[in-house]
């Protein structure tokens, strides 16, 4: 039954694709916005779900804000509110926008209901060993704040608060590496204890048996970053604990999620505001998720270009993809490519400012990330997969701890996720799993 369901809801995100008017039409991306929401809860009624707190509701929430806000709620009445819709940009593609932003969240739901949660053997001696192995945790917690302070110590730290204060300081080249690494010991750390007291309390969380380094070095590397002015990793790490919380312990209802939502929403707008936010004109409630929709203008950059200078077929992909890879992106440039040619971000940054492109960034969004690789195949392919593979590791993640891990870090991207490249997650995706399979063999950290 859940497959029949998918394939209707793929139907219907294939046909608003196909319709979409070659001219600005309101009406459609009214459209749209009832499409998108219907085929979530039809979703949501097939598979019964019973927590809201995981990456589906948090990635449909938000791609929600970068691709189909805009075009609904503002271009009508206040297109040019923030600064970007300033530049040019084709108004007669909003339609088709519109209509990848459905079509990419039908896909991820086609691949999440492909995926059937199968019956379970009593007895899985692998997976129960992999889980319930108690692993030493102190040391990542206890590397991650070694690395956050050797940032500090190289001038990473400084550079973070100028660069979210308007001022200009230059840090050690170093203290960007030490950076990188510090999140994958942290996540390592985080998911980590949640295996752990699976096994010694499969009930019921206890927070106090949890290491006091845990909670100071958690603690010290979130407040330094929130006081710098960042908000990255901070998001992640409570969308990490929470997720994993809420998946493991305490389901979490839709009223509670919205509850959450807003609270979240106004705690990350209260950083923005530290930062010097300012606006010109009256107050509006949608300056409080103004990060999400200015990255309408790239959809609309995506479907121009394609129709202009045709697809990519994956080279805007290289970048995030090699991530992983120390130096490898410094390699394709090295081979002639230019930074706009292998991402996604900086093709729409260099579409906009040209030559000055180096010294800002507009970003991108997911569906266009694909969309500007592949087309609309692309977003088929590319988005069934992440709903598949998500879905997977998330019913997995209560019986492997490598499920846990990937669940655990996907999570923590479900927000920035949709306005960032597709491939955005695989560096601490991969470095999380490498630090997490060292310390689950003989030979290992702990």
């Amino acid at each position: 039954m859940d497959k029949i369901f998918a394939f209707l809801i793929l139907l219907a995100g294939v046909l608003v694709s196909y319709f979409a008017p070659s001219k600005y039409d309101y009406s459609y991306s009214i459209i749209c916005g009832i499409v998108y929401l219907a085929v979530i809860i039809v979703y949501y009624l097939v598979r019964k779900k019973d927590n809201y707190f995981d990456f589906d509701s948090l990635f449909f929430f938000t791609l929600f804000f970068v691709t189909l806000y805009y075009p609904i709620f503002m271009y009508e009445t206040d297109a040019t509110r923030y600064v970007f819709f300033l530049f040019p940009y084709d108004y007669h593609v909003i339609p088709k926008s519109s209509s990848i932003a459905v079509l990419g969240v039908a896909c991820y739901i086609f691949g999440a209901l492909m995926f059937v949660k199968k019956p379970r053997p009593i007895t899985q001696p692998n997976e129960v060993q992999q889980l319930t192995r108690i692993i030493k945790t102190k040391k990542f917690y206890f590397i991650a704040l070694t690395l956050f302070v050797l940032y500090i110590l190289t001038g990473g730290y400084q550079e973070l608060r100028a660069v979210y204060s308007g001022g200009n300081y230059e840090a050690n080249a170093v203290s960007k590496y030490i950076n990188l690494f510090c999140a994958p010991f942290l996540f390592a750390g985080i998911i980590c204890d949640f295996s752990n007291m699976k096994r010694l309390s499969p009930d019921k969380f206890l927070f106090r048996k949890i290491n006091v380094i845990a909670y100071i070095s958690t603690g010290v590397i979130v407040g330094g970053l929130i006081l710098a002015g960042s908000r990255t990793i901070p998001l992640q790490v409570i969308l990490m604990v929470f997720g994993l919380y809420s998946l493991l312990y305490k389901k979490i209802s839709l009223l509670k999620f919205f509850s959450f939502i807003i609270l979240g929403l106004g705690i990350m707008f209260t950083i923005v505001v530290t930062r010097g936010y300012k606006q010109d004109s009256k107050f509006s409630g949608a300056d409080i998720v103004m990060d999400l929709i200015i990255n309408n203008r790239n959809n609309f950059l995506a479907i121009e270009e394609v129709k202009n200078n045709g697809l990519t077929y994956g080279t805007s992909l290289l970048s995030q993809f090699v991530a992983p890879i120390p130096f490898f992106q410094n390699l394709l440039l090295e081979m002639g490519l230019e930074e706009q040619d292998i991402t996604s971000q900086k093709l729409f940054t260099y579409l906009t400012y040209e030559e000055l492109a180096k010294f800002y960034g507009v970003g991108t969004t997911i569906v266009a990330d694909v969309y500007i690789a592949y087309g609309d195949f692309g977003i088929f392919i590319f988005m069934a997969f992440l709903g598949y593979f998500i879905n997977k590791n998330r019913e997995n993640a209560q019986y492997n701890i490598f499920s846990m891990t990937v669940y655990g870090v996907l999570i923590s991207y479900a927000v920035y996720l949709a306005r960032a490249e597709y491939f955005f997650f695989m560096r601490y995706l991969i470095w999380t799993l490498v630090v997490v399979f060292f310390a689950t063999k003989k030979i290992r950290f702990s």
